[in-house]
């Protein structure tokens, strides 16, 4: 997985990504272990305190997208569902906060969906590229 950096994330509002990265790990009523340490991750990079919103994750509502900017908004989605297939499968609860949350940052349907192909084709590309490696 592509994890953001400081150069492509200049103008992201810590907050609420990582807002909506909790409660898209959240949507299935507990973060697991690999989602919280991808969460952990992303906030060592941007050297964020992710704590108190683990421990009260927040609602689709009590998040604010529109601090969401444009810039930006690829890249959330992108993490997001990085995130929700972190355990392998993309639940329907996790796909379908995805896509509310991509129409609430101005993000086409097709641009989401365009998004999720893409990580799927890099992660089986990944993928085989380790099996060669392996044999």
């Amino acid at each position: 997985m592509s994890e953001p950096n400081q150069e492509n994330l200049i103008d992201l509002h810590d907050e609420s990504y990582f807002a909506v990265l909790i409660a898209v790990a959240a949507t299935d009523g507990q973060i697991n272990e690999d989602e919280l340490g991808f969460i952990h991750a992303q906030a060592s990079m941007l050297d964020y305190d992710i704590s108190e919103l683990i421990e009260h994750p927040p609602t689709l509502e009590n998040i604010e997208l529109n601090k969401i900017t444009k810039e930006t908004r690829a890249l959330v989605i992108r993490d997001c569902i990085s995130l929700a297939y972190i355990d392998g499968d993309c639940n329907k609860a996790e796909k379908e906060f995805i896509s509310i949350v991509g129409e609430k940052v101005g993000l086409e349907p097709s641009r989401v969906e365009a998004l999720e192909q893409w990580l799927k084709d890099y992660w089986s590309l990944m993928e085989r590229g380790a099996e060669l490696l392996s044999d």
